[in-house]
């Protein structure tokens, strides 16, 4: 059976994606699955985004977006922040809660790492009584991300992995 994949295009990052879930394009900058509608429930969501981090280090790309999240978001909360291995990288891990526009609290789980200039983050968000099914989508699909040799200043990419696997996609 052939695995359904999240794949950033422009990149060639991917991650897998859950069954069911539709994927949606965000320009140049990410790529999102989002979970099948359901009446009274928050649409959970994986978005994978692939940036120039503008000659930032990892450690002030991350200090930009500490600072940054809890303006952008309403109510925004950290509950942990902290270094892990991601897709073979030194990167890190973030779980915190704000409200949606629509002033359900929602829970955003990111993992984060750094190819040379270009920060890959992937970003699962859903309502609290949500978390425990999404998070297991979203283990999966950071367990699973792939990352590609990428040329951010023109956006091309090497026709394999960085981490030396197969990409399947679907």
């Amino acid at each position: 059976m052939t695995e359904c994949r999240l794949v950033h295009t422009r990149s060639g990052v991917s991650c897998p994606r859950p069954s069911g879930w539709a994927t949606v394009r965000i320009d140049d900058v990410g790529v999102a699955a989002r979970a099948p509608a359901r009446a009274q429930v928050f649409r959970a969501s994986l978005v994978l985004t692939v940036l120039d981090n503008a000659g930032l280090t990892f450690s002030q790309w991350q200090a930009g977006t500490d600072r940054l999240l809890p303006i952008a978001l309403t109510d925004y909360e950290l509950i942990d922040l902290r270094r892990c291995v991601v897709a073979g990288r030194s990167g890190g891990q973030r779980v915190a809660r704000h409200r949606a526009p629509d002033g359900r609290v929602v829970v955003l789980h990111q993992w984060f790492c750094a190819v040379g200039a270009v920060g890959v983050t992937l970003s699962a968000t859903c309502e609290v009584r949500s978390y425990r099914e999404v998070s297991e989508h979203a283990r999966v699909a950071a367990a699973g991300l792939r990352l590609t040799a990428h040329h951010a200043a023109t956006g091309r990419q090497a026709p394999h992995p960085v981490d030396g696997t197969a990409q399947n996609q679907s």
